[in-house]
């Protein structure tokens, strides 16, 4: 994040688990994560999200960059 905060953030911190299915073939892992923006920021904000499948072999960590806009 370009500012703010990051609370309840990591792997360590997973929240959820969902086995793997039929439909789902990898089981999923989830953490919560929750960004604490300063009062007095505005304009974009980027936030990076981050795939990490460690698992197995042919599963490679995800970089995902997004920007959201803070208006007052």
């Amino acid at each position: 994040i370009d500012a703010g905060t990051l609370l309840d953030t990591g792997i360590t911190k997973a929240r959820t688990f969902s086995a793997s299915t039929d439909s789902e073939p990898y089981p999923q892992t989830t953490s919560n994560n929750r960004l604490v923006i300063p009062d007095n920021y505005e304009g974009p904000l980027r936030i990076w999200v981050v795939i990490h499948e460690p698992w197995y072999p042919n599963l490679q960590m995800l970089w995902v960059e997004k920007s959201i806009e803070v208006t007052p």
